[in-house]
């Protein structure tokens, strides 16, 4: 029985280390993070990313339960070509976004309106993705405070 197992659990782990072989194993350095714009835990402005934001994160402080609160995210469409966003998808469903449904020609600067409903106490973190029509079109936006 004893080496049943072991041989179940070495044929398991072979099986695992061959399929992450053949997959390409962890994106390269970079890879993701620049197709998302992202650097380490929160994103940046990328050089390569066509939607440049004024900020990617608004810490609301210290607000009070069931009292709604919103900010806005400024950004320029610096690609060649004109952005549709296609989609915006809140982390939860505490969070509404308003965005525009029109296409944002190249130099213009368009803005995403992100609305928190505090309704628990407590800190609070959340991520708000954006995707556009237009390659590295990706963004995520963050917003934080405390719920007193």
């Amino acid at each position: 029985m004893r080496k049943f197992s072991l041989l179940l659990l070495t044929l398991t782990f072979g099986l695992m280390a061959i399929s992450f072989a053949t997959s390409g194993g962890f994106a390269p350095h970079g890879a993701m993070s620049k197709a998302l714009g992202v650097s380490g835990a929160e994103l940046k402005s990328d050089d390569d990313s066509p939607m440049k934001f004024e900020k990617l994160t608004h810490d609301f402080g210290s607000i009070e339960q069931n009292q709604p609160v919103s900010c806005t995210f400024v950004f320029t469409n610096e690609s060649g070509e004109a952005m549709i966003i296609t989609k915006v998808k809140p982390g939860c469903g505490c969070t509404a976004t308003d965005y525009p449904q029109e296409a944002i020609q190249p130099g213009e600067t368009a803005s995403i309106t992100a609305t928190y409903n505090p309704k628990s106490m407590g800190k609070f973190r959340k991520s708000i993705i954006v995707n556009t029509n237009v390659p590295y079109g990706e963004a995520i936006l963050y917003i934080s405070g405390e719920v007193k």
